[in-house]
């Protein structure tokens, strides 16, 4: 399914994240009804001819105008299909115009077809425990402490003194020991930002290399337990 198969008037979800920090903003896509506001799209169109868009009502937090334009923000697409199938469209481009008449919408572009979508696997859960990563080279393996802020079944975000030589693309080890429920995770990750912080400390915000089905069932049961307190 192609964005351009969304229904005017359809309620969807932005999510955005940089790394470490996500949020999620609500929307619907726009109805566009002006023949000034008409030409403009057309405008844009022509200017990118095999790219799909749709029209987006200006999406707006704390009055002022989001701008999705960044090399570390990634975002994505989600609208309920069929009535109850959530349906995602990943990495996708979203800019902000003024229409003529209708004024500032969100463009959102992207020429990928939606996937299924497990909300499960995207809920993250806050830790805030110590733990620590590893570090390997051919020579040598370098450990160092470290506090674990969150996890998902995609990624990790944990602060540490200094940056360690760490950078976007730097590979590592994360390991820590959950309190609640004694259970110990380890995994494989690559940094996908780096967020310098105060007192020479560094927000790291980790994608994990190869999905574990352990986290995912680490996952299912802190989603569980919350929604029992909840």
């Amino acid at each position: 399914m192609y964005i351009t198969e969304l229904e005017e008037g359809a309620k969807v979800e932005i999510q955005a994240s940089d790394g470490i920090k996500s949020i999620t903003l609500e929307s619907a896509i726009a109805s566009i009804k002006d023949q000034e506001d008409i030409l403009k799209l057309d405008q844009v169109h022509e200017a990118k001819p095999n790219i799909k868009f749709i029209v987006l009502n200006p999406i707006r937090r704390d009055d002022l105008l989001i701008n999705f334009v960044s090399d570390y923000v990634f975002s994505h697409l989600i609208a309920i299909v069929d009535g109850n199938k959530p349906v995602i469209w990943r990495n996708v481009t979203i800019v902000n115009i003024r229409l003529p008449k209708y004024g500032s919408v969100h463009i959102l572009m992207t020429s990928r077809e939606g996937a299924a979508y497990n909300r499960r696997q995207h809920y993250r859960v806050t830790l805030d425990c110590e733990g620590l990563i590893r570090i390997r080279t051919a020579e040598k393996e370098t450990i160092f402490n470290v506090f674990v802020k969150d996890i998902s079944e995609s990624g990790i975000g944990f602060s540490i003194k200094g940056n360690q030589g760490l950078e976007r693309g730097s590979r590592c080890i994360v390991e820590f020991k959950d309190a609640g429920s004694g259970q110990e995770i380890r995994s494989d990750v690559v940094i996908i930002r780096v967020q310098e912080m105060e007192n020479n400390r560094y927000m790291m915000g980790c994608k994990i290399r190869q999905r574990s089905a352990e986290i995912a069932k680490f996952i299912n049961k802190k989603q569980k337990d919350r929604m029992k307190r909840s």
